[in-house]
């Protein structure tokens, strides 16, 4: 963390705005736009921190960032967010429909204002994603390791060609990755949850006597945890 002014710090390349009522929310550092001291726009060229305009060319609405700092600092908010095939996109009163309303998941984010005045979000997640903008022209060499390199030239992927479609597709997956593990984590532990709450000691001992063989119904939590690690 740098402290710039009483008025302003800086975390992970963020310029943190801190208002009358005590909330901090991020700004764009730009000197231009902001009423600033002639030290605190001298401190803020001298860090060089992140122009928000970089986030405007971002499909996508919720924005994957690795700085618990930051997120422990700057006031946040409850937002509800949905897949599409360009990422998550934020819903919006008026404006997104029932079907996308009703499948939207509700997420602790950073909004963020960019100069076009669109507005994107902040997710923390500790998953190395890419924290800039993809475009359709870009490649990239698939990574292989003693496990993958096998399937790799089975399949022969290297002669496989992705149409700009395909690469949406990817990268929609990968983006989503986080959030398919917290949700899938909370399902399964529902699950069990109420799995142990409608089974009673009759029933497993009805079941016994049946001579029901396979799997008991209730799984421990570290079952529970080696499930989700499949799923994602």
């Amino acid at each position: 963390m740098q402290v710039v002014s009483d008025r302003y710090t800086a975390i992970g390349g963020f310029l943190i705005k801190t208002t009358k009522d005590g909330s901090k929310r991020i700004v764009n550092p730009n000197p231009n736009t902001l009423k600033l001291r002639k030290s605190e726009a001298q401190r803020i060229l001298e860090l060089k921190l992140r122009d928000l305009s970089m986030y405007e060319r971002w499909k996508e609405d919720l924005i994957f960032l690795d700085c618990p700092l930051l997120f422990e600092a700057v006031t946040n908010q409850k937002k509800y967010f949905y897949h599409t095939i360009n990422g998550m996109r934020a819903v919006k009163a008026h404006m997104t429909c029932r079907a996308d309303m009703k499948r939207a998941i509700a997420y602790r984010v950073l909004p963020i204002v960019l100069p076009n005045r669109s507005r994107k979000y902040l997710y923390q997640t500790s998953n190395k994603l890419r924290e800039r903008p993809w475009h359709e022209n870009e490649s990239t060499t698939a990574f292989q390791n003693r496990e993958s390199s096998c399937v790799f030239r089975t399949l022969g992927c290297d002669l496989l060609v992705f149409t700009a479609h395909d690469y949406r597709v990817f990268k929609s997956f990968a983006m989503g990755r986080a959030l398919y593990e917290i949700d899938s984590t909370a399902i399964l532990r529902h699950c069990h949850k109420m799995a142990i709450k409608n089974t009673t000691k009759r029933d497993l001992a009805d079941s016994f006597n049946r001579n029901i063989t396979g799997e008991p119904l209730l799984l421990k939590l570290h079952q529970v945890e080696f499930a989700r690690r499949i799923q994602t």
